[in-house]
């Protein structure tokens, strides 16, 4: 793991343990009667305990994920924020503007690779607090699979969720307005999953939306609102009270992330074999 990754990977660690969420559950290949009835470990009462159950949604028995599952998972998605945050950036280029109409071929396909333009510390503490307060790096909304793995949805009279109606997805919880993301052409789907490759789709979505918000913010409307950061999470809310509760919870995650430690404990560099 590049040391970028360690740091972002420490900054999630600082924000929450993994380890913790009744969400997080990982599947059993196979367990019987004896294991169903044998705690994982002490004391039983512990979430991270509890002997393995059946789960409908999983189609499989699962366990409570510990910290070093969690760690693990926390680690592709620091990789994943360390590149895009890196490559998805804004370079000047001679020639070349963010901004405007008019543009060669070239510059569009750099605006389309590269949308934040912002700095790549201020992408990284943007998208982590992002993920934070809409997922806490929770491994069902991770994978898509789960009873509150994914949000926007509708529900019955009896306020179940209607399968098929959540329109916010992945970690980032990206809103789907159409069956596509506008410029990839992600479905609902593939923003979903724990591998590398899913992990950077959802990431990708998310720093999309988080850029077009940033551009807005740039504007006279946008500085009208808010100071950059705010204002970027009012848009991607969707409030234009910067008092809203949701707004003061990421500004608050936003400024606590400048004192997060840059490099992990030598506990975690173990078990990750660093």
């Amino acid at each position: 793991m590049l040391p970028l990754a360690q740091q972002v990977l420490a900054a999630m660690v600082y924000l929450i343990a993994p380890g913790h969420s009744p969400y997080s559950l990982v599947t059993v290949d196979t367990c019987d009667s004896t294991c169903q009835a044998t705690p994982l470990c002490q004391p039983a009462t512990k979430l991270v305990c509890r002997a393995p159950w059946w789960s409908s949604h999983h189609k499989s028995f699962v366990r409570q994920e510990n910290y070093v599952d969690g760690l693990k998972r926390y680690g592709t998605i620091a990789k994943v924020v360390a590149a895009l945050s890196e490559s998805m950036t804004w370079q000047k280029v001679d020639g070349c503007s963010p901004y405007g109409k008019g543009a060669t071929a070239e510059c569009k396909l750099l605006r389309k690779s590269r949308p934040w333009i912002g700095s790549t510390a201020e992408l990284r503490r943007t998208v982590l607090t992002t993920m934070y307060r809409e997922s806490g790096f929770r491994r069902d909304v991770h994978s898509g699979v789960g009873p509150a793995a994914r949000g926007d949805c509708k529900t019955d009279a009896h306020g179940q969720i209607i399968p098929g109606t959540c329109r916010s997805h992945c970690l980032g919880q990206v809103l789907m307005r159409a069956k596509t993301t506008p410029v990839d052409g992600y479905t609902k789907d593939q923003l979903v999953g724990m591998s590398l490759p899913a992990t950077g789709r959802c990431l990708r979505a998310t720093i999309r939306e988080l850029s077009m918000a940033r551009r807005y913010c740039a504007g006279s409307a946008g500085r009208a609102m808010a100071g950059a950061s705010t204002c970027v999470f009012m848009v991607y809310v969707g409030t234009s009270n910067p008092k809203d509760g949701r707004i003061r919870a990421r500004a608050s995650t936003y400024a606590k992330l400048a004192k997060a430690p840059t490099k992990l404990k030598d506990s975690d560099k173990k078990i990750l074999g660093l």
